[in-house]
């Protein structure tokens, strides 16, 4: 269809049946465009029921090859063996962000140095409002500023059940 536009553009002579043949495959263009458009829109990661995507075999396919995507199969651990079974593999990462994080063999006059140079952002009262214990209200609004379908808590139900 472009190179047919193209064709058209660039003939020597522009005569009322080329420039209508041009005005129809450029209106024969933008509806394929729009509808390639509309294509990949239902197939992008937006909140499929809400915008319209019926509960359809293609949302359950697509949402069944992310699941199977985002499963962690097998890791290789500190010792460089590949383990596979769920215990090992949670070992293994604790293990991991254990020893990332750790702080051996640092000294703490040096620390203390080193962060006394560093600006305070956190003002005494931040500091207090955010170390003191959250209230049902806070609850309540964290739930209502969640996407209601988005993900799975750790009781296995959605923000909209609450």
């Amino acid at each position: 269809m472009q190179q047919n536009i193209s064709l058209l553009n660039n003939a020597a002579n522009r005569c009322d049946s080329n420039m209508t043949e041009l005005k129809k495959s450029e209106a024969i263009l933008d509806e394929l465009l729009e509808q390639e458009e509309k294509y990949w829109h239902q197939r992008s990661r937006v909140d499929w029921l809400q915008c319209g995507d019926q509960n359809t075999k293609l949302f359950h396919a697509h949402a069944t090859s992310r699941k199977s995507k985002s499963v962690i199969k097998s890791l290789v651990n500190s010792q460089g063996i590949t383990v596979t079974s769920k215990a090992d593999m949670t070992n293994a990462i604790c293990s991991y962000y254990d020893s990332l994080f750790a702080s051996e063999g640092v000294d703490p006059h040096s620390l203390q140095e080193i962060l006394s140079v560093v600006p305070t952002t956190i003002t005494h009262d931040m500091n207090k409002s955010l170390t003191e214990p959250f209230t049902s209200n806070d609850v309540y609004d964290a739930l209502k500023s969640m996407s209601p379908d988005k993900s799975l808590g750790c009781d296995g139900m959605f923000a909209m059940f609450y």
